[in-house]
């Protein structure tokens, strides 16, 4: 029966940035080069993270990365840029928003766990951003509804099979 709560009360994944795991990677000179990164933490509303290596400041809400500059210069020609690796949750759709900065527009492409922009020979102002609008889904999980339904279902086929078992010994005593 503990086993049946347990499943029970098992937490559901859910739609949205805030929950879900994410890995920085800054890429220079090209895609396969990581030149700074910060390891994996799990998003929350106040989650930031710092990259001093090119000085932007990425801070997230559910359905939005907000990338900010923070110091004036140039980014590196080549591939110059963030890669955001994440897990909890299905990356559907990401677009660059309207209120972004004009003088900070990258590249941008994703798959279902990773988004890349490139902001290779772009130099935007102190305090230029850069927002993204993700629309996300819940990574595919097993329902602990089904799990506790199967469970409960063995536990009746093992109880039917004590009960025959147990009534056909007293019935040849």
């Amino acid at each position: 029966m503990a086993l049946l709560s347990a499943l029970a009360t098992a937490p559901t994944a859910q739609a949205g940035l805030i929950g879900a795991d994410v890995t920085y990677q800054l890429l220079t000179p090209d895609t396969n080069t990581v030149f700074f990164s910060i390891p994996t933490q799990t998003i929350t509303p106040a989650t930031s993270l710092v990259d001093t290596s090119v000085d932007v400041t990425t801070t997230f809400t559910d359905n939005e990365i907000i990338i900010t500059n923070t110091l004036g210069g140039m980014f590196a020609p080549g591939f110059t840029g963030p890669r955001y690796l994440f897990s909890g949750t299905t990356i559907t759709n990401v677009t660059i928003d309207n209120a972004s900065s004009s003088d900070f527009l990258g590249v941008l492409s994703f798959t279902a766990n990773a988004i890349m922009i490139n902001f290779a020979g772009i130099s935007p102002a102190v305090g230029s951003t850069f927002i993204l609008d993700v629309n996300s889904s819940p990574a595919a999980v097993p329902e602990p509804s089904t799990w506790a339904l199967m469970a409960l279902g063995f536990g009746v086929l093992g109880g039917a099979g004590y009960w025959t078992r147990r009534r056909s010994v007293s019935i040849a005593a």
